[in-house]
């Protein structure tokens, strides 16, 4: 049992995992009676471990057990620490309604008292409210979580709460804030020692960078924090990273790296029993991919996919983005209607949950559409409204692609001038990003211009 729990602080999970058992084959040698003490916390570290190495239903097993235990041991900081698990597990897994019936037990376990499983329970809440797009709520449970932690003096559960908070952030566009929140967590990680939680910083601080056009900085920290989730055997975390280096390979025109990294993220999700919030999320950067390729078919067969997982686990801060690539396929298909639909679906779903960089993204789109339809006066004020907010977050890379769309409309009204001076804005953008399919669009602009 000690050698696992000195495993389990070094976050060497298969070692930890490996001693533990061993820990309960000894216990079973002995009268139960007498070692329930002992085997809780087993159970408990079983479940937290392979939690955090994708084997759900045994680590499943183990919490339930050390729940029960608690239970029968009356300690109600191991049945809220339980709780808690069981409910990252259910997040994991994107059952929602599951993790929040588990919170909130583990809550009541606690009653009025305020300890680091309180803390670590409404993190885990705000998460989930970031997962349905409601994220005031989000960031209110964030905000009592940071308050509590502070209070307690708990490095890694303020640490969790700042990581949380900063995942809010990152998807309403506010990348300033997220990584003022992800440096404090990765300050306080590294003080605790938590290489595991480190590792989640260097993610989201790249997250956070990638939003801001940064690559190169959020490639960085991307293969910083990839490179410790394959050493701890996180299979579901190495997922993630694979798939946002894809994203900056899709980004670049880097098509075939981009599938490399998605095919290579998608099985291992499938394998662990991830949440079809994570398996909907790659098939729909699958189809952004195909679309890119010009294969229309391909791209709606991942694209519809990523629907069927994002409604049956009532997923809806991917929602404008997805929308928004089902508009794209319809366009570049030539189907003008339903492009038209599906676009204001992401217009009017961005605006909703106040995600200003998807509502810059889809006022591109409808420009586009507005062009495709010759309502040229429609479509340069489509994209001057999305210039407006891509300019205002800061997104050079978002801004660029919809100062290259209104070059295009001011080529098709014969304002040539004003065209070629926002060529040479975007491309100067594209070529630092080193965004080879952006710069080839830019350099056959501005032949039409020039030759």
């Amino acid at each position: 049992m000690l050698a696992g729990q000195q495993a389990q602080k070094l976050f060497a999970n298969h070692e930890g995992i490996e001693h533990f058992r061993k820990a309960l084959r000894c216990a079973e040698h002995l009268p139960p009676e007498e070692t329930a003490a002992q085997r809780q916390p087993i159970h408990a570290s079983l479940g937290e471990l392979l939690t955090n190495t994708g084997q759900y239903e045994q680590a499943l097993e183990h919490l339930q057990e050390a729940l029960a235990l608690a239970a029968t041991l009356d300690d109600r900081d191991a049945q809220a620490r339980a709780c808690r698990w069981i409910a990252r597990l259910h997040e994991h897994r994107g059952e929602y309604p599951l993790a929040m019936e588990w919170i909130q037990q583990g809550l009541q376990s606690l009653g009025e008292r305020q300890t680091t499983a309180t803390a670590e329970l409404l993190a885990i809440a705000g998460l989930i409210d970031t997962r349905q797009g409601n994220y005031d709520r989000a960031l209110e449970q964030c905000d009592r979580c940071i308050a509590i932690a502070e209070q307690l003096g708990d490095l890694t559960s303020l640490a969790f709460a700042y990581t949380s908070r900063a995942h809010v952030f990152v998807r309403r566009g506010s990348s300033t804030s997220a990584i003022a929140d992800v440096n404090k967590a990765l300050e306080l990680y590294e003080q605790a020692g938590n290489t595991q939680g480190q590792a989640l910083s260097y993610n989201g601080i790249g997250n956070a960078y990638f939003n801001m056009s940064q690559w190169i900085e959020a490639d960085t920290y991307y293969r910083q924090a990839r490179a410790i989730f394959n050493q701890t055997g996180d299979v579901l975390r190495l997922a993630f990273t694979n798939n946002n280096l894809a994203e900056i390979a899709r980004y670049q025109g880097r098509l075939d790296d981009a599938l490399a990294f998605y095919q290579e993220a998608l099985p291992s999700l499938e394998q662990v029993g991830a949440s079809m919030y994570m398996i909907g999320t790659v098939h729909m950067n699958l189809g952004a991919t195909f679309i890119r390729r010009g294969e229309i078919d391909a791209a709606l067969q991942h694209l519809n996919i990523s629907q069927d997982k994002f409604v049956r686990t009532d997923t809806r801060d991917f929602l404008p983005e997805l929308y928004r690539h089902f508009a794209e396929a319809a366009l570049v298909a030539g189907m003008l209607p339903e492009a038209e639909v599906h676009g204001q679906q992401a217009f009017g779903m961005a605006r909703e949950l106040t995600m200003r960089g998807e509502e810059g993204n889809s006022l591109r789109l409808l420009g586009l559409i507005a062009k495709a339809r010759g309502q040229l006066e429609q479509a340069a004020t489509y994209l001057n409204q999305s210039l407006a907010i891509q300019e205002e977050l800061g997104d050079e890379y978002e801004e660029s692609s919809s100062r290259l769309a209104l070059a295009e409309v001011l080529l098709a009204q014969a304002k040539s001038e004003q065209s070629l001076a926002e060529l040479e804005r975007c491309a100067a953008v594209f070529q630092r990003l080193d965004a080879q399919l952006d710069l080839a669009a830019a350099d056959n602009l501005r032949e039409r211009l020039v030759g």
